[in-house]
């Protein structure tokens, strides 16, 4: 018997688009410009090699990104 592989409907974004989304979040949590944009750059480049556990669906659980944490003033 061969089963049907589900279909993947996951949305999908443009990666200059996530890389500056990401970096803008690592922005608001007070992680200077160069940094962020460097993280993010790390972050979406997982995503595109396969390696979703290094990517930026775990942007939340990212140090300074908690839940409760609050941007540098």
């Amino acid at each position: 018997m061969v089963r049907a592989m589900a279909a993947d409907l996951r949305p999908r974004f443009a990666a200059s688009d996530l890389r500056r989304y990401t970096a803008a979040v690592l922005a608001w949590y007070g992680v200077p410009e160069a940094d962020a944009a460097l993280g993010a750059e790390v972050l979406v480049d997982a995503d595109l090699a396969g390696i979703e556990s290094h990517g930026i669906a775990h942007l939340p659980w990212h140090p300074g990104t908690r839940q409760g944490s609050t941007a540098a003033s």
